[in-house]
Parts: C-alpha cells; sequence; structure tokens
C-alpha cells in the first residue's frame, strides 16, 4: 500500500467541538504515523454546513488528499482510531463512502435511531445511505466524476417550493450522488461512537456501551 495522505475535517461552529475529540485526533494521528500515512487536521468555522462540506471536499481533492475524514464537532469514539478503521474497510472493499454508525440526535429514552440505511449491528457491510457525523471519504473516486457532474456534492432538497419541509439533508444528498455515479458505501459497525448531546451517555453505539473512556 503506498502512503496515503488523508485530511481529517472537523466543521466547528464558532471553533467548538467536543473536548474528547481532541483525544480521539491524537489516537488518529498515532495510528497514521504508525503506518507510514500522511496526516493533517483542520476544521471550519461556519453555521452554513452544506457549503462547509462541499469546500472540505473540494480543497481536499484539489490539494491531493487521498482521503477526507469528516466528523461532527460533537461526534467522539473512544478508546480506538476510527480513522484505523475505516480506512482499512475503505481499502479493503473500494468504498467511495466508510461510515461509522451513530445514534441521532432524536432524545428518546426507549429507542435511539442509527444514521443508517438499512441498519445492522456490529457488521461491516454494505449500505444505501449513511450520515455524515463520521464518515471517510475517498477523494480520487468522487474527483473522477467532476467531468460528468458540476452541482453541489452536499445539499438539502425540500418538498414543498418554500422549502419548509425537508426531504433530504445534505448527507443523504451526498449518498445520491455516490449512487448515481455507482460509487458503493459501507458501514463499519464495529466502531463505537457517542453522539455528545444533552444525555451523552444514552447517545452510544452499540446501544449496550456503557461508556469506558480510559483515564491517563
Amino acid at each position: 500500500m503506498s502512503s496515503i495522505k488523508i485530511l481529517h475535517w472537523v466543521p466547528a461552529y464558532g471553533g467548538s467541538i467536543d473536548v474528547r475529540i481532541a483525544g480521539q485526533v491524537q489516537v488518529d494521528c498515532s495510528a497514521m504515523t504508525k503506518l507510514g500515512f500522511g496526516y493533517q487536521f483542520w476544521w471550519t468555522d461556519s453555521s452554513d454546513l452544506p457549503r462547509s462540506r462541499n469546500h472540505a471536499l473540494e480543497m481536499a481533492i484539489d490539494k491531493g488528499f487521498d482521503y477526507i475524514l469528516m466528523q461532527d464537532s460533537d461526534i467522539y469514539v473512544p478508546r480506538v482510531s476510527p480513522m484505523a478503521m475505516l480506512l482499512q474497510t475503505a481499502i479493503d472493499k473500494q468504498a467511495v463512502m466508510t461510515g461509522a454508525i451513530c445514534g441521532l440526535r432524536r432524545i428518546s429514552h426507549d429507542s435511539v435511531p442509527p444514521n443508517v440505511r438499512p441498519y445492522k449491528q456490529g457488521e461491516v457491510y454494505e449500505v444505501e445511505r449513511i450520515g455524515t457525523g463520521l464518515v471517510l471519504i475517498d477523494c480520487q473516486q468522487v474527483a473522477k466524476w467532476r467531468d460528468e457532474y458540476d452541482g453541489p456534492w452536499f445539499a438539502r432538497t425540500y418538498h414543498d417550493a418554500r422549502q419548509t419541509s425537508i426531504d433530504f439533508g445534505e448527507d443523504f444528498f451526498f449518498c445520491a450522488i455516490c449512487a448515481r455515479f455507482g460509487g458503493i458505501m459501507f458501514a463499519d459497525g464495529r466502531i463505537p461512537t457517542v453522539h455528545a448531546y444533552t444525555d451523552h451517555l444514552h447517545l452510544r453505539y452499540p446501544p449496550e456501551d456503557t461508556g469506558g473512556e480510559q483515564s491517563p
């Protein structure tokens, strides 16, 4: 496997991220260094998330990165390097996008819906759609589509002309672009994620994970 360059990007409105992401960044950087791969961290301060994602992906392609890891500012992974796991799956499966499963912020103590369709717990499998809470995108595959497609990679669509009822969010919009060009997408259900919101102990994947972040 030749040297790989990865951009780790977080959309951080106001420059704010969950502090536990900082620890994960160190783990990811160390994992990539051990593999001999290039690693760079970058964040964007903007309230316009679709535009920020478009800009980040285009910049990653133009700067010659092989992959971009997009990680929401309130999603983190304790104990392991998600980048290393996603990268191995992406390479093995030749996937244009590989993502971790994250619980959605629809607070219900009875059920936390996952951000993936279909949903299979603990497996590595091909998906139709996956949310972009924590995803690795193959920049080189996407770059090949630019001659045929000059629209946005990430955009919101609506059911009505007044744009009051959302049809697709920007993440599923990108999934539709991938499907249009025959790109395959995989979920890596082995990665433990936490959606650090109001009750972060509840918003975990897998559901039975009770925490266990390691202390120094």
